[in-house]
């Protein structure tokens, strides 16, 4: 049991809000005394409190809690297609929310929508509003990535009460049984936190329709949760069995409305079949298990490739055959492929499988969240499939990895030479161009006439490697723009080099260099570079 000993009424008071407890009151800033467990990574934990404290004393004092809603599996949650957002009431000031969460805050991103970029850090902002009584703290994080969400409950001194349950959901549901064989289904009751229940009735029933393949087995109609919330019904299918039955597994009405909801059963069909051999099987109608399923990473650019990964399990009551092959899918492309086992061989009733989707794959997703169906089949041709989510962004808009413009030298009169190169961070289409703006150096009209900055007009321009074709689109006193074509795809590694020759420039003292050089690409971004006039 933890007891935590809290200096309770001295002044300041002392304040236990969402995992953080602070002084707060008596005119005194607020002060935290400890840390916060709200955000560690990609978990995400949740505590509510129930109960009621009265006493009035001096001195130090002591608060017994108990749990009353234990988190055990974490909920796994996204953002869908915007980033995650938790709002949290609280008393606590701002600025102590935002030292709180300063380790957790990930400096590398500036906004909201943004992806996994390969720290620990998730948390891209924290909103506080006081406008509200209490005021809220709402905390965003990077979309596009799945969080570990833990709910629980504590209770505190009188009048605690615990969540009762909420749902029903299966852990354990085999689609197929041979004929006189037996097959186990295993159901969990949790609360409103998604945490087990015990001592909840579940009771089974087996529809008849359309077929009779069998009955659940003595005893096996109405059972209790076990402290894990879960309840285990074995069904005996009939010898000659052949068919399919509707089961159904309910808690009893939990919202009291009178009516059964979707939340509050599991329904089944269960479809008999002749008994069959297969390897190391017997003739099992079980599907393995499946856990550990995961991509990785998780978010991608279009042509990004990504890792797949899974374990099937045929044991534990399943039939034990060996596992023969492992699927993936993508329901938005169509795309699929098959697995390979870890070790080599689909040769074991437990088989660890992997795949690496290639980005020549990827290259013409769509944006957005694409479910990647997982399917595992062992010998018997039982198959269980699971699903992981991959999402799929855009990426950065194409730009430079390099642009240069090299420095002129003063007083050249139709003689003056400048190289400008860059090379693209992404493949230059041969039906895009690169844009050159040297308006920022281009002055034909200084005091008494004098050129005194750079003069374009009557330069000549070429290619000089890179392939294709550049010429002046804009050239007159004040501006000199120039336009790159490609003769083909420019690759990302690829430098082009341009040349100017026969410009003309002023002296030194007419100068007001450095001189801004900007870059622009017609499908993405730009980058700007500078360079000098002097002797």
């Amino acid at each position: 049991m933890y007891r935590p000993n809290y200096n309770l009424y001295t002044a300041p008071d002392t304040v236990y809000e969402s995992s953080v407890v602070f002084n707060s009151g008596d005119g005194a800033p607020d002060r935290t005394l400890t840390g916060q467990s709200i955000v560690n990574g990609r978990r995400i934990s949740l505590v509510t409190l129930t109960g009621n404290v009265g006493t009035t004393a001096t001195g130090s004092g002591s608060l017994e809690f108990k749990g009353v809603s234990a988190s055990r599996e974490p909920i796994p949650v996204r953002g869908g297609s915007g980033p995650l957002n938790v709002t949290i009431p609280t008393t606590l000031a701002e600025s102590e929310w935002e030292a709180l969460l300063s380790d957790q805050l990930d400096g590398d991103n500036t906004g909201v929508n943004v992806s996994t970029d390969g720290d620990e850090q998730f948390l891209t902002n924290i909103s506080y509003d006081d406008s509200t009584s209490p005021a809220t703290v709402t905390l965003t994080f990077e979309k596009g990535v799945q969080y570990d969400l833990r709910l629980a409950r504590v209770g505190v001194g009188s009048g605690v009460t615990s969540p009762g349950a909420a749902y029903i959901t299966d852990v354990q549901s085999p689609a197929n049984v041979d004929e006189g064989g037996t097959v186990e289904y295993v159901m969990e009751v949790r609360d409103e936190l998604n945490n087990p229940v015990s001592g909840v009735d579940v009771t089974a029933n087996a529809t008849n329709s359309p077929d009779d393949i069998g009955a659940f087995a003595a005893g096996n109609t109405t059972k209790t949760t076990d402290s894990d919330g879960r309840v285990s019904f074995a069904f005996d299918a009939q010898a000659g069995a052949t068919g399919t039955e509707d089961l159904v597994f309910n808690i009893s009405d939990v919202d009291g409305s009178g009516t059964v909801e979707d939340y509050e059963l599991v329904e089944q069909s269960l479809t008999a079949q002749s008994s069959g051999g297969g390897s190391g099987g017997g003739g099992d109608g079980t599907p393995p298990a499946v856990s550990n399923a995961e991509a990785e990473p998780n978010t991608i650019v279009q042509s990004q490739e990504f890792d797949l990964s899974a374990t099937f399990d045929d044991t534990s009551g399943r039939g034990g055959s060996d596992i023969f092959e492992a699927t993936w899918s993508d329901t938005i492309s169509g795309d699929s492929g098959d697995f390979s086992a870890a070790d080599g061989q689909f040769d074991q009733a437990i088989e660890d499988v992997e795949t690496t989707v290639s980005g020549s794959t990827t290259d013409d997703w769509s944006t957005g969240d694409h479910d990647i169906e997982i399917t595992g089949t062992d010998a018997n041709g039982n198959s269980r499939t699971t699903t992981v989510t991959v999402t799929v962004d855009s990426g950065p808009a194409p730009g430079f990895s390099s642009v240069s413009a090299s420095d002129m030298d003063t007083q050249q009169t139709n003689d003056a030479e400048q190289t400008l190169t860059f090379t693209p961070d992404q493949d230059l289409p041969a039906n895009e161009t690169v844009t050159i703006d040297l308006s920022d150096a281009q002055d034909s009209t200084g005091p008494n006439t004098n050129q005194y900055q750079v003069d374009y007009q009557g330069s000549t321009i070429s290619v000089d490697s890179g392939g294709g074709s550049a010429q002046f689109t804009t050239r007159d006193d004040e501006n000199a723009v120039v336009e790159y074509t490609p003769g083909g795809t420019v690759t990302s590694s690829t430098q082009v080099e341009i040349n100017i020759d026969g410009a003309t420039t002023g002296n030194n003292g007419q100068q007001s260099d450095p001189y801004d050089v900007v870059f622009s690409r017609s499908d993405g971004g730009q980058e700007t570079t500078i360079f000098n006039v002097s002797n």
